[in-house]
């Protein structure tokens, strides 16, 4: 509506409401609860076209209240429906609302202020945005940008990813205001904002309130976002709006489209696969002359990004050339006449850590942005200062960074070192002939952790510390129990600092009195019923070898009394209880059928990488099935952190070393243990199996690793009819 027939109305609230029966009154109390004056608050609900309860409720709220109104209509997308409110809008200001959302009290007020005081500077005001879901609440990653109350200039790099995405802001009412595209699935908020927002290239953030996200596996972003349905729409999206600039784009619209594709390639969402060998192709060179109008500076200020994802996005472009030259000062990396990159120090990243009978055996990579345009490097390890031994090295399945397509290129490496004469242990990257120090880190399921200051571990008769001056491993030999206690009071000193819950945990788990006998404890994922782990922990109970072990499961007693004998249950624990913690960091083995964390590990990495440098078991993996998919950035052996993976035919012994990285040590052939339940007195029938591998997009996934289908999508889907058509085909009668 015009600003000359604006009410006493300050600000209207648009909240779109499709079968939200669940949601929309608390948003509306949300609203409700706002502490800017009831006469200035006008809530506009748009029903569009429910078919629940929805417009009962609306049509209930609007006759408690005189600022509510309510808009009936067919069912045409939220776009149709904010329209729909904007046109109804008699505010001085429009703000939107999602119907299960919510904002903070003082947000309204603060906002519309703010907006007062710099009317004519701006078109659009953000506050901050707070996403969660069941476990967390986080701030959106904009505000690395946004970090305080004022009016950002959008032409200026340090301030071109101030990205407004989603509906957290507040617009001017006027004749100049845009609507959404109604035909648009996705993207629909952030055309809306951009097409402002490109006007003045400038934007208000008020620091006060919050709106409050919640994070869906079901939203249409989870379910709508996939290349299978989306990448012609998105990718032209993104062509048409470069297009309208056909000289330098706004720095605004690069980091918007920069913004997608980071977010996009972590979650496997940028690239169509399904396309045909030549269709793929056009779709690559079609993100590749996107990503050729997005400035190098661009790139590297990304905050969503890394050092070797910027390098991977720059060398997309198609008149990337980029050169490594490497020489005694370091290395560089040049594209033409442009430096990119100068560095004088390798990573090397240790992922596992272990001693075994004397043998300190490391798992790792070493990585550089430059690996990706020189030769192979060589790795080489000094023992007492002198040169040991040349590390074979092989690509490390870390290359595929941040991502599922290859965006780097680490080379892992296994070395196994005697300790008995060794008092420290350095290492060196040789590349073309030049050496280059390394800088020396550990993570995940190392015995240290660099992240939270872990520098030491002792096992058996040896203490290993990290010198991070010199980057180098010092050796002890049969430290007094005061060294390795002191060694331990550093640990906890920088867990202290990082992480004040994990230190409490390794205090608990300090002066709890250990087992002594060897614990193994077994899992397989709730609901399944029983599987690989099941059958192992029936087999080992019968042994009498003094080891205690324990089936940890989640299922109901139903569940449990259909499974086991009544001897079999006082050695059932409940997953995620605090007897169950203590034992699971306390356990010799563990033995898991479903890899994934959260289906035999009761804590997030987080408390875990507080008491790394205490925890000794080896992890055994039952896979449940023999693994067809190639799918190295979940199943190699630098990725799964597996000490053991057992493994039912040749075939499973060729791909996993050959294409996963492990060691012929650490496959056990034996077989599944359910696969000895097979029964094979009754002669053979012929049969044709047809097992199809399941297709991300056609599914559902909560952050506890349950799945759904997606109906609707996998009737309408290639997969389904082709299946389908196979099925029924003559020739299988």
């Amino acid at each position: 509506m015009s600003s000359s027939n604006h009410s006493s109305v300050t600000v209207s609230v648009i909240i779109p409401a499709y079968n939200s029966e669940r949601g929309v009154a608390k948003a509306v109390e949300s609203l409700q609860k706002q502490t800017i004056d009831e006469n200035a608050l006008e809530i506009i609900l748009v029903n569009d076209g429910s078919t629940d309860s929805t417009a009962a409720i609306c049509h209930e709220l609007a006759g408690k209240a005189s600022n509510i109104v309510v808009i009936d209509k067919e069912n045409g997308g939220v776009g149709s429906a904010r329209n729909a409110g904007i046109e109804a809008a008699r505010g001085k200001y429009i703000a939107f609302l999602d119907s299960d959302d919510t904002l903070l009290p003082e947000t309204l007020k603060a906002v519309t202020e703010f907006f007062d005081a710099h009317y004519d500077e701006i078109d659009v005001v953000s506050y901050p945005m707070r996403l969660y879901d069941a476990k967390r609440e986080w701030p959106h990653v904009r505000e690395q940008v946004l970090d305080h109350t004022g009016v950002f200039d959008l032409a200026k790099l340090q301030n071109a990813f101030a990205l407004i995405t989603n509906v957290n802001a507040v617009v001017k009412n006027n004749d100049e205001l845009p609507r959404f595209r109604e035909d648009l699935i996705v993207h629909e908020d952030e055309l809306f904002f951009l097409t402002i927002l490109l006007r003045k290239q400038r934007v208000g953030f008020c620091k006060a309130g919050a709106y409050r996200y919640q994070q869906s596996p079901d939203s249409t972003i989870g379910t709508k976002m996939h290349p299978y349905f989306q990448f012609e729409d998105n990718i032209g999206f993104w062509e048409e709006l470069f297009a309208a600039h056909p000289g330098k784009a706004p720095l605004y619209l690069q980091a918007s489209f920069l913004n997608e594709i980071n977010w996009k390639i972590e979650q496997d969402l940028v690239f169509p696969y399904h396309y045909r060998p030549e269709e793929y192709k056009h779709a690559l060179e079609r993100i590749a002359a996107l990503m050729e109008r997005v400035d190098d500076d661009v790139i590297f200020t990304a905050p969503r990004s890394s050092e070797f994802l910027n390098h991977f996005f720059v060398s997309m472009k198609p008149s990337s050339h980029i050169t490594c030259t490497t020489e005694e000062r370091g290395i560089t990396l040049n594209d033409g006449d442009r430096l990119l990159l100068c560095r004088r120090n390798v990573i090397i990243e240790f992922l596992r850590t272990r001693i075994e009978k004397g043998v300190l055996k490391l798992k790792g990579a070493i990585e550089s942005v430059a690996f990706s345009h020189c030769q192979k490097p060589t790795l080489n390890i000094h023992a007492n200062r002198e040169e040991l031994a040349e590390v074979p090295l092989r690509l490390s399945s870390l290359s595929y960074h941040m991502s599922h397509t290859r965006t780097a290129t680490f080379w892992g490496f296994d070395i196994e070192i005697p300790l008995e004469r060794c008092s420290s242990i350095s290492f060196s990257v040789s590349i073309d002939g030049c050496d280059f120090p390394t800088i020396v880190r550990f993570s995940k399921r190392a015995s240290c952790n660099s992240e939270n200051r872990i520098d030491s571990f002792s096992r058996g008769d040896y203490l290993v510390s990290l010198d991070r001056g010199k980057n180098r491993l010092e050796i002890r030999h049969k430290p007094s129990l005061f060294v390795k206690e002191a060694s331990w009071l550093r640990n906890s000193i920088g867990v202290a600092k990082n992480n004040p819950k994990g230190f409490a945990v390794r205090a608990a788990l300090k002066v709890r009195r250990k087992s002594s006998q060897p614990t193994w404890l077994y899992y397989d994922r709730t609901g399944v019923g029983g599987d690989n782990a099941y059958y192992q922990f029936l087999h080992d109970f019968e042994k009498k070898d003094g080891i205690l072990r324990f089936y940890v499961t989640d299922d109901n007693m139903e569940t449990i009394d259909s499974m086991f004998e009544e001897r079999h249950k006082g050695s059932i624990v409940r997953f995620s209880s605090a007897k169950h913690k203590f034992m699971h960091l306390q356990a010799e083995r563990i033995i898991a059928s479903y890899i994934e964390h959260p289906n035999w590990r009761p804590f997030k990495q987080k408390a875990l990488d507080a008491f790394s440098d205490m925890i000794h078991y080896d992890l055994i993996y039952l896979q449940h099935g023999v693994l067809h998919a190639h799918m190295p950035w979940k199943y190699s052996a630098d990725r799964l952190l597996t000490d053991y993976e057992v493994v039912s035919t040749p075939y499973e012994t060729e791909v996993f070393t050959k294409t996963y990285g492990f060691l012929p040590q650490q496959l056990l052939k034996s077989g599944m243990p359910r696969y000895d339940r097979i029964e094979t007195s009754q002669p053979s029938k012929r049969k044709i199996l047809f097992a199809p591998s399941w297709r991300k997009y056609l599914v559902t996934e909560s952050s506890d690793l349950k799945f759904g289908r997606r109906l609707q999508a996998l009737l309408a889907s290639s997969f389904w009819k082709e299946t389908e058509a196979f099925l029924s085909s003559p020739q299988l009668g």
